[in-house]
């Protein structure tokens, strides 16, 4: 994929002091958009209903651009299988959005002072490395 990529300091961070996404800005040519555009954000956990929507759509990476806007975790019951389900769709388009950076802080960032909500508690579902929690929280695929 030749993607023109901008690049930032290493030790850049978001607002929630969290590491920058491995390929912090992407911007695709028109010869790597696909015919048709599926764009889906504000997952929140609900994983049924996205596996749904997918299907109603007959996404085949072959012949859709998938972009998913951020908010996969969080309200719905299924945060952590959203992340796996998301990392494992091919040609899927992904940015971090807030919600999931809030998580990602707690997740990497453990300690007495900063008491992780209950609800976060799918976090034990997934890798806790350093280096795979963060970049399951930054779903690009793999082939970027």
């Amino acid at each position: 994929m030749m993607s023109s990529l901008s690049t930032t300091v290493a030790a850049a961070v978001s607002s929630w002091i969290t590491p920058l996404p491995v390929v912090p800005h992407l911007v695709l040519t028109a010869a790597e958009v696909r015919p048709q555009v599926i764009i889906v954000g504000d997952i929140h956990g609900c994983l049924h209903e996205l596996q749904d929507l997918l299907m109603l759509c007959r996404y085949d990476p072959q012949d859709h651009t998938l972009v998913l806007l951020g908010d996969y975790v969080n309200k719905g019951l299924y945060s952590a299988e959203v992340i796996k389900y998301v990392r494992s769709l091919a040609g899927a388009y992904c940015i971090r959005g807030n919600h999931d950076d809030a998580v990602l802080s707690y997740a990497l960032k453990p300690n007495a002072s900063m008491q992780r909500p209950t609800s976060y508690d799918y976090i034990d579902k997934l890798d806790r490395s350093v280096g795979s929690f963060s970049s399951t929280l930054t779903p690009f695929p793999s082939n970027i």
